[in-house]
């Protein structure tokens, strides 16, 4: 019998990126309150939750605006005559008892009639953080220092152009909240998203694509983490020029191929008369990114729990099958002398190394390096999605890496 000595296997820490859908359509309703609002609170309790203590989340929205042009008048925004859809203005919200930021409606000074109660008054924007505010000359709340509501001057605004979002993969590569382990970044988060008020429309292609890039340098950089990419939205790859669910399906599913991988889970607000179109097309998206089946949500009173339900899965789903190589107690490793072995209640089984995502067994599972040796140095191992399955789903089990033996291949 061949000896060799055993590790027992250490999970990956792991970093999140939160894409989240920020267009217009998110402050449709939802029972009584919009599906942001609803969203927004689901965030704020997953971030707040003591289970996601040091986990690494980031956030990024998505449609990106880029810098406006400042006015003075209407006709500093190359106005030749005057247009009902083009103007100088300054952004404004219907504001007053019991209606704060994000879920006070838009409104245009002396045009717009609030509701009772409520005044169309000026937002301010956060000197840091850059997100709405009310109070000039004050701190923005969320506690981060130096972060002051400053006056936001006017701007031209144009309601006639097919857009005025970013299609550019590189703007959406720089993120919103930076990835840091909570609960120390619970602060920053908080405040990006109690300030975030939606608009524009979703060009989902340029966000997955630029998203995946931060991700992929930010691992680079933190050496012995994984990631995942979590996309929230309620519409489907819209505005920007081929911008389709098969190509970014086929963008999630470079990155699950890519080393390290990166997988991507997919969650989708959308109504009952969408589900037809939007459920095949969020499938896709999820497969392709190596999760499986999309967490597909229909927008109601329960929005808010059904959406920290499933963050909370994609929490334990994306932790169990990723661990790190030790290194042995004596001399070079040598990867074709590997074994993965699972013990629990049932027994110990050694799992068969199939060389790639793409050769796992659907049934029997098995386990590759985020490497081929053959191309690299592997750092890590991955086990198929099959036994990645089972290892959620079991009590008390333990993995060890077992160094010394030639590696066991499926027959």
């Amino acid at each position: 019998m061949c000896a060799g000595e055993v590790h027992t296997a250490q999970l990956l820490p792991l970093d999140l990126l939160l894409l989240v859908d920020s267009s217009g359509s998110m402050m449709e309703s939802a029972g009584a309150s919009t599906k942001w609002q609803m969203t927004h609170d689901a965030l704020l309790a997953f971030v707040k939750d003591p289970q996601s203590a040091a986990l690494g989340v980031g956030l990024q929205f998505f449609p990106f605006f880029g810098p406006p042009k400042a006015c003075k008048a209407d006709a500093d925004c190359n106005l030749i005559i005057p247009h009902p859809n083009i103007w100088c203005h300054v952004n404004s919200a219907c504001l007053g008892p019991g209606v704060s930021l994000p879920a006070a409606v838009d409104c245009e000074p002396g045009v717009t009639v609030c509701q009772a109660g409520a005044t169309c008054a000026p937002l301010g924007r956060c000197s840091m953080t850059g997100a709405d505010c009310v109070s000039p000359g004050q701190p923005c709340p969320g506690a981060m220092a130096g972060d002051v509501c400053m006056t936001r001057p006017k701007t031209c605004q144009n309601t006639v152009a097919v857009r005025d979002f970013s299609c550019a993969a590189a703007d959406y590569r720089t993120i919103v909240v930076p990835i840091a382990s909570l609960p120390g970044a619970q602060a920053t988060l908080t405040a990006a998203l109690d300030f975030k008020r939606p608009n524009g429309g979703t060009p989902m292609g340029p966000a997955v694509e630029g998203a995946l890039a931060h991700l992929r340098a930010h691992l680079a950089a933190n050496a012995g983490r994984q990631a995942a990419l979590v996309l929230a939205t309620d519409g489907l790859p819209d505005g920007c020029d081929d911008d389709s669910v098969p190509g970014v399906a086929a963008t999630l599913q470079a990155a699950r191929m890519g080393a390290p991988p990166i997988s991507s889970y997919v969650i989708g607000v959308f109504n009952q008369t969408q589900l037809a179109k939007s459920q095949p097309a969020l499938a896709t998206l999820a497969t392709a990114g190596g999760t499986g089946t999309p967490f597909v949500l229909v927008p109601g009173d329960d929005l808010s729990k059904r959406f920290l339900e499933a963050l909370s899965q994609i929490r334990g789903k994306a932790l169990a099958c990723e661990f790190k190589i030790p290194q042995p107690a004596m001399g070079q490793l040598d990867y074709g002398k590997v074994n993965v072995r699972i013990e629990g209640a049932a027994g110990a089984e050694d799992l068969f190394y199939v060389g790639g995502a793409d050769r796992c067994d659907p049934t029997r599972g098995g386990w590759y390096y985020d490497v081929d040796p053959a191309a690299g140095t592997p750092t890590r191992i991955l086990v198929c999605e099959a036994t990645c399955k089972r290892l959620k789903e079991a009590r008390d089990i333990k993995v060890d890496l077992r160094f010394g033996c030639k590696t066991r291949t499926i027959e």
